[in-house]
């Protein structure tokens, strides 16, 4: 198979994106989609490789499995040893034990389906996962699995049986991912049955399905130019709102098919001489090295300054991956690539197979130890156990189906001795900040001998007839059906007391600048009247919202509670924050937001919501900043120490509690009217 430097040059522009895109660098928001072009160069050059050889009689599946090995395994073998070493030493046990379910996952090709499981490529528990980047390596292990089997039983066939076999499969593959992806959208992004096309794409071309004789260097130039011109747009304007894979990325697909079948053409083009020179090509030939470790390298980095990277600093650790790659490349992948190491062929296949049982061992060893947590002390250990503190009935009672909840099947505190009063019958209403409250909601009701029904669902307000920009209209559908489901449930159960909870802020303001999203804009839009959105528009209409909610619930003779959100954080992970400094010996006492900071992000909601409560005197407003904000003009991330905060802004079920005496409080006071 002929080289072609142009090639490397699309590796080299692609892997960058993705870098920067990790370091959201301006304008690269959707450098994510750099992937999908490495998806096409894979299924081009695999299937121009498995074809060459069916037309010389020379396709074996042995041979081509241990170039396979031999390609991807060392430099990744050397990742993972890096990346065991260090979260051996730093990761607290929670964080540890998902390594080693990503180790053992890469055993057995899996990683993509692990992932799937546990969490969102742009969610931020992704930022502790130093091996997230490699699901798109497991898609790629998998198609290698396949198509060399598939065409291995068609090499005798007529190559136009294996071109209808590839057309097919695309077809079925983009059509499938048009489908699923509204309604599944992780599976849709970690899936090969939804990736396929894509690397389908790259085997199209190598099929030759298209021929064009005409080797004009003008025609080269612009298809060329224009594949370019597409991708470089994707990675511009895309980010992580954009519905991936499916029909977004089909641009991309295409932009890199453009690309490589134009510099196909002819081999005299500038954009070839841009995209085939030394340095460009030197960066496309280690783009794999530096693609597996640049993620843990800038993980890494996070964990060892204890707070999110400068941008300089973000900068200087990409560029100590490219030197780290440049390392790997040059005395780990190519060695044993050309086999300038010798090493027969069967020591090869079974060092492979050896090296992956390794792997599943190492995981399931680590699984088994629950993460190894008697690395540290109870102190560490005891900060640590706040990333899975969160409410035990989550699964039973977090986003109820609406079906349920309309047949007033709700879940409900486990009380045997309750009052007989409907005015002491309670019900719990809001997004995942209702269900983080639920704890110290159920602990409450059961030692007052109250009834108390919940139901939540995640980024829901507890608002009647509003939609979020960044969600899709089935998605708004549900929240609406959610909410006025809710309502239909304060009148069947005769409620008392409904309680609402969310965190308002983001509602109006967007996310803050601790998470990793660009959904930092404001997020509420009227259903009957869309017009623009903005921070003032997502503020009147929540205040205008609220107030019909609120009125409609008062109508049907209940009281209602108002609670404001918790201090927001400026730390994504505080149980890991706090472990961390507990490892290093580090005062603890002086972690926590700003309380002038908080108040000063918070006011505008805390003013709507508390005009909406002067209307209505059966309105109640529940700071619980009032408890979990110090007199030293901190909100601490924790108390007596225990992490009070399981994420930059949701409560553990431990920190809940500190809320008791501030509800009681309440719930007495109720009582007694």
């Amino acid at each position: 198979m002929i080289y072609r430097p142009e090639i490397d040059g699309l590796r080299a522009l692609s892997v960058l994106a993705v870098a920067l895109f990790h370091i959201d660098f301006p304008f690269f928001e959707g450098g994510f989609s750099g992937v999908d072009v490495f998806f096409v160069i894979s299924g081009y050059l695999i299937t121009s490789m498995i074809e060459n050889e069916i037309a010389l009689g020379k396709f074996s599946l042995v041979d081509f499995w241990e170039r396979r090995i031999r390609r991807i395994l060392p430099a990744l073998t050397l990742v993972i040893v890096f990346v065991l070493i260090f979260g051996a030493i730093f990761m607290v046990p929670n964080h540890f034990l998902d390594l080693g379910q990503s180790v053992g996952s890469q055993g057995v090709f899996l990683t993509n389906y692990m992932f799937w499981r546990e969490t969102g490529y742009f969610d931020n528990p992704a930022q502790f996962k130093p091996l997230l980047h490699t699901w798109s390596l497991s898609v790629e292990e998998q198609f290698y699995i396949v198509i060399p089997l598939v065409f291995f039983f068609f090499s005798k066939f007529r190559a136009s049986i294996r071109k209808f076999i590839v057309i097919a499969g695309l077809l079925i593959s983009f059509f499938s991912s048009l489908y699923y992806v509204e309604n599944h959208q992780n599976a849709v992004f970690y899936f090969l049955p939804f990736r396929a096309w894509e690397l389908l794409f790259g085997s199209f071309l190598a099929l030759n399905v298209i021929r064009v004789k005409s080797s004009n260097r003008w025609v080269s130039e612009v298809l060329a130019t224009t594949g370019i011109l597409i991708i470089i747009s994707c990675f511009i304007f895309y980010d992580d709102r954009t519905v991936f894979s499916g029909l977004w990325a089909l641009p991309v697909c295409l932009g890199a098919s453009l690309f490589i079948w134009g510099t196909s053409l002819n081999n005299g083009t500038s954009i070839i001489k841009l995209f085939g020179n030394r340095v460009v090509t030197l960066i496309g030939k280690i783009s794999y090295s530096f693609y597996l470790i640049h993620w843990p390298v800038l993980l890494f980095g996070t964990y060892l300054i204890l707070r999110p990277l400068k941008f300089y600093e973000s900068i200087g650790l990409i560029l100590i991956s490219f030197g780290l790659s440049y390392l790997s490349w040059k005395y780990v992948e190519q060695p044993v690539r050309l086999r300038k190491i010798l090493i027969p062929r069967r020591f090869v296949l079974s060092g492979g197979i050896v090296t992956l049982i390794l792997f599943l061992g190492i995981g399931t060893l680590i699984h088994v130890n629950n993460g190894f947590p008697n690395r540290f002390n109870d102190e560490v250990n005891k900060y640590a156990e706040g990333n899975t503190d969160d409410n035990p009935r989550r699964i039973e009672c977090h986003y109820k189906s609406i079906d349920e909840i309309s047949k007033g099947n709700l879940c409900q505190t486990k009380s045997n001795k309750l009052r007989n009063s409907e005015r002491s019958t309670f019900i719990s209403w809001g997004d995942s900040h209702a269900d983080a409250m639920m704890p110290v909601l159920e602990k409450i009701s059961i030692e007052n001998d109250l009834l108390m029904f919940h139901a939540s669902m995640n980024g829901c307000p507890p608002v009647l007839n509003v939609g979020r920009i960044d969600w899709s209209s089935q998605h708004n559908d549900e929240c609406v059906s959610f909410n006025e489901s809710m309502l239909q449930a304060v009148e069947q159960k005769d409620v008392g007391h409904v309680i609402l909870i969310a965190r308002w802020i983001v509602y109006t303001e967007g996310r803050s600048d601790i998470e990793s999203s660009t959904l930092r804009e404001p997020l509420l839009y009227d259903l009957g009247d869309r017009g623009s959105v903005s921070n003032e528009s997502s503020r009147k209409i929540l205040e205008k919202q609220l107030t019909e909610t609120v009125e409609q619930i008062v109508n049907l003779g209940a009281d209602v509670w108002i609670i404001e959100q918790p201090p927001e954080q400026n730390i994504i992970s505080p149980p890991n924050q706090l472990a961390q400094y507990a490892i290093r010996g580090k005062d603890v006492s002086t972690l926590g937001v700003n309380f002038d900071l908080h108040k000063q992000r918070e006011g505008s909601v805390t003013k709507l919501i508390n005009n909406v409560a002067r209307n209505y005197p059966e309105v109640h407003v529940i700071s619980p900043d009032i408890v979990l904000c110090n007199g030293s003009g901190i909100c601490p991330l924790a108390r007596d120490g225990i992490s009070i905060y399981r994420d930059d802004d949701h409560l553990t079920v431990k920190g809940s509690m500190f809320l008791t005496s501030l509800f009681n409080e309440f719930v007495s006071m109720t009582l007694q009217n």
